[in-house]
This record gives C-alpha cells, structure tokens and sequence, in this order.
C-alpha cells in the first residue's frame, strides 16, 4: 500500500532532519524538500486516475471543459502553494510564506473567474 510507503518517507524524513537540525538546518531543510517531493511524486498517479475519471464522466454529462480545467487548476494552485509556504515556514521565513500565501490566494480567484462567469449565466438562464 503506497499509504504505508509515503507514512513511512515523512517519518523517515522527520527522524534524518532531526539528526542534522542542531548542527546544520540547511541539510535538514534539505532533507523535508527530498521527502516532500518524493511524496508529491506518488501523489500524481493518484491524480492522473482522478483527471481521467472526472474527464471521462464529464464528457458524458456534457459539462464545459473549460470548468473542470479550472477547478483542476485551482486544486493544483493550491497545492503548491501550501506546498512552498510550508517550506519557507520550515526554513523560518514567515514573511515569504506568508506572501506566497497571498499571491496563492490572489490566483485561485483568478482562475475561479470562468467558474463564477458560468454560474452567473446558468442563473441568468434560470431566471
């Protein structure tokens, strides 16, 4: 089960950084980005079986491609986002994740737009 696999890189990647946390932060910072991509790395299997179902049934319901790439655009924003604004909080700049933490939000908002343009012309048509 890839579960046991990633729980047991992150806790493998926790234990190693401690060892090098006291003497040499950059090696374990180093080490957190290693694992933390390694984990990243399983995940996008999982994440292409996702896209191939919501592509295959959306096709099917007739739903706007335009739509489902945003809300995948959206996911993956985030993800980074969080992602990188983690690791700058590890590495101690608050300041940086906490801008990167704004631009995430500024661009989920934008790609949200086709979303938000769509559900105002379903309600125009409603009404």
């Amino acid at each position: 089960m890839d579960i046991v696999k990633i729980a047991m890189i992150g806790i493998l990647g926790s234990v190693i950084s401690l060892f090098f946390i006291k003497d040499n932060k950059e090696y374990a910072l180093f080490i957190s980005i290693i694992a933390g991509i390694i984990i990243l790395g399983f995940a996008i299997k999982y994440l292409y079986a996702v896209i191939d179902v919501v592509n295959t049934y959306s096709v099917k319901a007739n739903v706007d491609m335009l739509n489902i790439k945003a809300i995948f655009k959206i996911i993956a924003i985030a993800y980074i986002g969080q992602f990188s604004s983690e690791l700058c909080l590890d590495s101690g700049n608050k300041t940086l994740s906490t801008k990167i933490g704004f631009f995430t939000k500024i661009m989920i908002l934008y790609f949200s737009l086709p979303l938000i343009i769509s559900l105002f012309s379903y309600i125009e048509e409603v009404i």
